[in-house]
């Protein structure tokens, strides 16, 4: 039992760590990083545990009572009117709204009829007995039928794996959780042997099923095999190395000053996609004719060497993943001192191979003609698309219109059946070659249009 002073301590304690990941959460990390690191979302766990000890035997808080009910209310519709993409806030009013119904939940459910017959029936008491169970297998669910079944998960697919979601968090609740709680069916002794080894077994593959990066044998559709894994060396949480982006990242080699006079100064600015543009760039057949070098965009406000690159270039080349707009570039002209000069300067625009490629290389044995084998794209890709069209106009490289037809679908294979794209979103090198080839004529155009700066 905690004493007042440490709890008083604890809960400053847990309010500093919590403010600081909300921080965090708000203001740094990538989706991945915000997704799985402790750091960021250790706030959901210990605003939690900050309300139980401030809360912990308070009996009377009629006073917030009203606070609570409607911050949860104005919770609950903030998440059903905020659009997709807003994800942080959804977390953070998702998080706000359970702490709002446990706070209630725990002292009024007696004597508030809504919280008594919503949130204490036996539909609702049941689901949090199976809670554990339909945390472990929705992902699972969920993960192999788009990667098996379906492109991409609509409602009616949404209900239909929920159900079987509930259904199998049933069976092992009562066939495995329980029987696993009752002493006189298997002693603790044994329990814990059994998931001891069970989790070196499950963990050990794990950890070298993630070395490998998961190519066992070899995967020709995506230009892998397993010579490349051992070539590479094995995946040691390496953010750079990783058998899967080592294509993209590669291209971080040319982050160098320019390096001949008489050639085209081409300068690409970008994040990930502004790789993919590099490698497009370097499989292309004028790739020996040109000074090519790249610039990480997220440097671009704070690294020097922007300056000279960028007076230097005879062509300066902007790709992300983000709607590049003619305001932010200027803008990060002027933090630099640097003119602009648009006749110049050009955009290579987003692009996208679907929901998941699971589906489609599952399906590689029966696809007679690949040319003629399209995929829905993400919603909002096509209006994005018009978007940088229209803001860049005749500086405006197309990623997506050579590779789409009139359905609005992608196409994802080469004519030999290598995926564009290992992801739906970055390039293999299969991709890179491909659009090499069908831009080659604009490609050549940057050669005639663009005369290099000859110093010295």
């Amino acid at each position: 039992m905690l004493s007042k002073i440490n709890l008083k301590l604890v809960n400053y304690f847990l309010l500093i760590i919590t403010l600081a990941s909300i921080f965090l959460f708000t203001c740094y990390g990538n989706t991945a990083s915000r997704f799985y690191l402790l750091h960021f979302r250790f706030f959901e766990l210990s605003i939690g545990g900050f309300f139980a000890i401030l809360l912990y035997n308070t009996m009377s808080i009629h006073r917030y009572y009203k606070y609570l009910f409607y911050g949860a209310f104005i919770s609950l519709l903030l998440l059903l009117f905020i659009p997709y993409g807003n994800n942080q806030i959804k977390v953070m009013l998702t998080t706000l709204f359970t702490i709002c119904i446990l706070v209630l939940g725990r002292y009024y459910y007696q004597e508030d009829k809504i919280s008594k017959y919503v949130l204490q029936n036996k539909l609702v008491i049941y689901l949090g007995k199976i809670s554990f169970s339909l945390y472990l297998w929705h992902q699972l669910i969920f993960a192999f039928f788009r990667y098996v079944f379906f492109e991409s998960i609509g409602l009616l697919e949404s209900l239909l794996l929920i159900f079987l979601t509930v259904l199998l968090s049933a069976i092992t609740y009562h066939f495995i959780e329980n029987p696993f709680r009752n002493k006189n069916l298997i002693s603790s002794k044994n329990v814990y042997w059994i998931l001891s080894i069970v989790f070196l077994i499950s963990t050990s593959s794990a950890i070298y099923i993630y070395l490998i990066g998961g190519v066992y044998k070899d995967f020709p559709s995506v230009g892998i095999t397993k010579n490349d894994v051992e070539r590479s060396g094995y995946n040691f949480f390496s953010s750079t190395e990783n058998i899967h982006i080592k294509y993209n990242e590669d291209a971080r080699k040319l982050d160098v000053d320019f390096q001949y006079n008489t050639k085209p100064k081409i300068l690409v600015i970008g994040n990930s996609y502004g790789r993919d543009v590099v490698n497009i760039f370097s499989e292309s057949s004028i790739a020996n004719e040109i000074d090519l070098i790249y610039f990480d965009i997220n440097k671009v406000k704070t690294d020097q060497d922007i300056i000279q690159r960028w007076q230097q270039a005879d062509l300066i080349v902007f790709a992300a993943k983000n709607v590049l707009k003619k305001d932010w570039v200027k803008e990060v002209a002027s933090l630099n001192g640097l003119g602009v000069d648009f006749d110049k300067i050009i955009c290579f625009g987003t692009k996208d191979f679907g929901y998941s490629n699971g589906i489609h290389y599952n399906n590689i044995s029966t696809i007679k003609d690949f040319t003629q084998y399209y995929v829905n794209m993400r919603k909002g890709i096509i209006k994005l698309e018009l978007e940088l069209k229209k803001e860049w106009n005749t500086n405006y490289v197309s990623l997506i219109e050579p590779v789409a037809n009139d359905s609005g679908q992608i196409r994802i294979f080469n004519k030999d059946g290598k995926f564009l794209s290992q992801d739906t979103l970055h390039l293999t090198k299969a991709g890179a070659v491909f659009y090499a080839t069908i831009l080659n004529t604009k490609l050549k155009l940057f050669l005639e249009n663009y005369k290099p700066k000859v110093s010295g």
